[in-house]
């Protein structure tokens, strides 16, 4: 179980507010906020995992992109050295879940990430 986030970590991103799709990123900056979704706070090297629950971390990535807490999604440090072989796997099942159950790319990555989330 991951319990901290460090600077220098990959996370994966949801740009456009958490309206895009997941994408690797990696944390440049921390800064730890005293109330959930706010812009400014204290700058750290390491956060707890319960702060990113919370929507109290900011994190500026070296993508030149900054998210709330909301927008980022913790996984271990080994999982985004294999993203690009899972990603061209998940793009077949993906193709097929929609031509044979008519799912959005929303919904079936919805339902991926609450799998991830529940086996974490």
């Amino acid at each position: 179980m991951i319990t901290k986030v460090k600077v220098g970590d990959t996370v994966l991103w949801a740009g456009g507010f958490g309206s895009e799709p997941y994408k690797p990123a990696v944390v440049e900056r921390m800064d730890v906020t005293e109330h959930p979704r706010c812009k400014y706070g204290e700058e750290v090297d390491e956060v707890d995992v319960e702060l990113v629950k919370a929507n109290r971390v900011l994190f500026t990535l070296e993508n030149g992109h900054w998210a709330y807490s909301e927008q980022i999604k913790i996984v271990p440090q080994q999982v985004p050295v294999q993203v690009q072989a899972i990603e061209e796997r998940m793009c077949a099942l993906v193709k097929t879940l929609k031509s044979h159950y008519g799912m959005s790319d929303d919904d079936i990555l919805g339902q991926v990430f609450d799998a991830l989330d529940e086996a974490a």
